[in-house]
């Protein structure tokens, strides 16, 4: 089966990005009710720090898909990581290439901010996400612990 590709266009996001942004947002967090502006407020604030990066797929004009990384420097390896915080593509366009073109650029972005490794987590129901993950070469290494405070 032949599978359609999308050309998108892999870029920094704009202030007036995040509308499409927050839609995104609401698509990976199915059973959360989002602040719209409590979430721009925190995208805006971010967008200013130095440990923190975006990038989005525009394809016509119009934002569809989007990802979020946090550069952070590690005693265990040589060099930074960069963790993708959020990864995220428009259900409509899924399967089309967008998180493989936002993948490349996040890859990038982190070997241009001198990461050697780039890791994520993924909660348990998300298998597609984990079978993209897989065929883009990374491995399942560790479990994550969380808790609310």
């Amino acid at each position: 089966m032949n599978r359609v590709i999308l050309k998108s266009k892999i870029r920094m996001p704009l202030a007036e990005d995040f509308d499409d942004i927050f839609l995104l947002l609401q698509q990976l967090w199915l059973d959360e009710e989002l602040e719209k502006e409590e979430q721009r407020e925190s995208f805006l604030e971010d967008m200013e720090s130095k440990n923190r990066c975006f990038l989005v797929a525009e394809h016509e004009s119009r934002v569809i898909g989007y990802a979020s990384v946090t550069i952070r420097p590690t005693f265990w390896q040589d060099g930074n990581s960069c963790h993708i915080d959020e990864m995220v593509t428009d259900s409509r366009f899924r399967g089309k290439g967008i998180g493989t073109a936002l993948l490349d650029g996040i890859t990038t972005l982190a070997k241009e901010k001198g990461c050697t490794r780039l890791e994520l987590e993924s909660s348990f129901f998300r298998k597609d996400a984990h079978g993209f993950y897989v065929s883009k070469g990374f491995e399942k290494q560790m479990m994550c612990f969380s808790k609310n405070i």
